[in-house]
């Protein structure tokens, strides 16, 4: 009648929340006999499993004598050799710091052979060899990367020759 359609005028719809399932606790749910037939359930788990001489959490187990004691490398002896002298480019390199992919160097490279190295504006602009449509921002730290990893190249070469 007229009750139930003022209610559905006003908007909110009132649903109830059914109740949870509560998980059932099984009272003595082992199937293991012996287990069954030694388990005090006055006490504690942790305190049965010690009885039994079961561990309760596998971190508690002390480790062996052996596990300890690194194993001496004799499988891989004499393949290869590690030389104990530190090379200083080696050293200088920035452990972070990405190498520029083949694809990034021909990229960028397209771009400062139309537009020179300088003028980022002008390389965010052009569509055509800006594919990637990169800020100019994004292109000037490629640029630097790219001259970067010029020099170095030089430079390894010359310790190299």
């Amino acid at each position: 009648g007229q009750a139930t359609q003022k209610k559905r005028r006003r908007g909110h719809k009132v649903t109830r929340k059914l109740p949870k399932n509560k998980a059932l606790k099984v009272k003595n749910a082992i199937t293991n006999s012996i287990i069954k037939k030694e388990w005090d359930n006055s006490v504690s788990v942790k305190d049965n499993f010690k009885t039994l001489g079961i561990v309760n959490d596998a971190n508690d187990i002390a480790p062996s004598a052996a596990a300890k004691t690194p194993k001496k490398p004799t499988a891989f002896e004499g393949f290869a050799t590690v030389s104990t002298t530190k090379s200083t480019s080696f050293d200088e390199r920035n452990p972070r710091r990405k190498i520029m992919t083949e694809f990034d160097q021909q990229f960028i490279l397209r771009c400062i052979n139309k537009h020179g190295s300088t003028n980022y504006n002008k390389m965010a602009k052009d569509i055509k060899v800006n594919d990637r449509q990169l800020s100019a921002h994004q292109l000037e730290k490629m640029c630097i990367k790219y001259v970067e990893s010029l020099e170095e190249s030089k430079r390894e070469e010359t310790e190299n020759a």
